[in-house]
């Protein structure tokens, strides 16, 4: 029997965890009434001062939908529960300053990486538990 190094070892268990957590989010999409892949049957629920400035179209994603769920986003971050991560306080975590966001320009809204639900986006308030510091 072999011995594996450490080095090797933590280097395999995170191609393994990435791996999760991308077949995780990729796998949870609903089936639309057409049977299309990657269309929601649920409706969208929008923050308050997002449903007022998002007004061209582009609907925020539901909190009921198993992406969402999965990640536990909200589209208020004052409303969750956000622990201190090392250099930053829960408080001070957001989709806007997340490594993962992207802003729509001139709007209060932007796509996350790891919410890829085309025509759906995150509030910039926003936060689910794998916000990572934007670099």
């Amino acid at each position: 029997m072999s011995m594996i190094s450490r080095r090797k070892l933590i280097k395999n268990s995170s191609y393994i965890l990435a791996s999760g957590l991308f077949l995780g989010v990729t796998g949870c999409f609903d089936k639309g009434k057409k049977g299309e892949a990657g269309t929601s049957n649920t409706t969208t629920t929008k923050a308050p001062e997002a449903t007022a400035q998002a007004g061209s179209g582009d609907p925020l994603i539901s909190l009921d939908h198993p992406t969402a769920k999965s990640l536990k986003y909200v589209h208020d971050a004052t409303q969750a529960e956000r622990p201190d991560k090392p250099g930053t306080k829960g408080s001070e975590q957001l989709c806007s300053n997340c490594q993962f966001y992207k802003p729509v320009e001139g709007k209060n809204y932007g796509t996350c990486q790891l919410i890829p639900v085309k025509g759906k986006h995150v509030a910039e308030k926003g936060w689910c538990l794998t916000w990572a510091k934007k670099a």
